[in-house]
């Protein structure tokens, strides 16, 4: 599923009615959301990136992250990944180098979705420690995912797959993982 589809999905989330009353009983505990009003509103605060509006972004981020480290709900999840949709894209291009479009796409918005639910609240910086947090979990998703592969056995002991080594940027063949039966 694309960037783009999970986009208006989280849209239509943030939308919903079910939405709103999540919202409004999150405003009662967070004065930040209270100040917005609405699930819609905080998403339209959210996408302004003008620098006179970043420390009020963070506090509401940090604000939406207290809510859903401390309730998850689908609102909240919608919320995070709508807000930081240009450095989820920017880490799933940096990822496509190594795994497909749709691979790298799931892996880093899964990624998200762990570091949402893991980072530490602090006073400032909370959008890059939610970067920081991401880009490790994607990085380590897909270290793990590459020793899974390398680790499985097809059983066609004939074959050499190429292995690409990054630092040397050429195929290599693998070893086989056994002996013909004929040796």
């Amino acid at each position: 599923m694309s960037l783009r589809t999970v986009r208006c999905a989280l849209a239509r989330e943030v939308r919903a009615r079910r939405s709103r009353v999540v919202f409004e009983a999150a405003a009662a505990r967070e004065p930040q959301l209270a100040a917005l009003g609405s699930p819609t509103a905080a998403l339209s605060s959210l996408a302004d990136e003008k620098p006179a509006t970043l420390d009020a972004r963070e506090r509401i981020v940090a604000a939406i992250l207290r809510e859903h480290q401390a309730n998850p709900q689908a609102l909240w999840s919608a919320l995070l990944l709508l807000a930081c949709m240009p450095m989820l894209a920017h880490l799933c291009a940096a990822l496509r180098a190594t795994a497909a479009r749709d691979e790298a796409e799931q892996t880093v918005v899964a990624a998200f979705l762990e570091a949402a639910a893991q980072v530490r609240l602090v006073p400032s910086g909370i959008s890059a420690a939610l970067q920081s947090a991401t880009a490790h979990a994607a990085r380590d998703a897909v270290g793990a995912q590459r020793r899974q592969a390398l680790l499985h056995d097809d059983g066609e002991d004939d074959k050499q797959t190429p292995w690409v080594v990054p630092a040397l940027g050429s195929a290599v063949a693998a070893p086989t993982a056994a002996r013909s039966k004929d040796a």
